[in-house]
């Protein structure tokens, strides 16, 4: 077993549709809020860091910097589209 937790996690990257790969980070101790991708661009620059809402779920890609995120709660699943800046 290894004596330290890897950074990002085997499946943990995404291509969108503009050519960046988004890569969950695995924060060494808990932050509060959601989920944390490095978006990292073709060049391999890291571009962005974005931090989910809690409880939201990476989906999917749409072109033009849209995210589809997907979260549950007592009324079922509900998928959301967001235009990043």
């Amino acid at each position: 077993l290894p004596d330290y937790k890897p950074p990002v996690a085997l499946t943990s990257a995404k291509a969108d549709g503009d050519g960046n790969l988004w890569v969950r980070a695995l924060p060494m101790r808990p932050t509060p809020g959601g989920i944390i991708y490095d978006v990292i661009n073709r060049a391999g620059v890291m571009v962005d860091r974005i931090q989910l809402p809690p409880a939201y779920q990476l989906v999917g890609f749409g072109p033009g910097k849209i995210v589809y995120l997907s979260n549950r709660d007592a009324t079922g699943l509900h998928l959301s589209r967001v235009r990043l800046k």
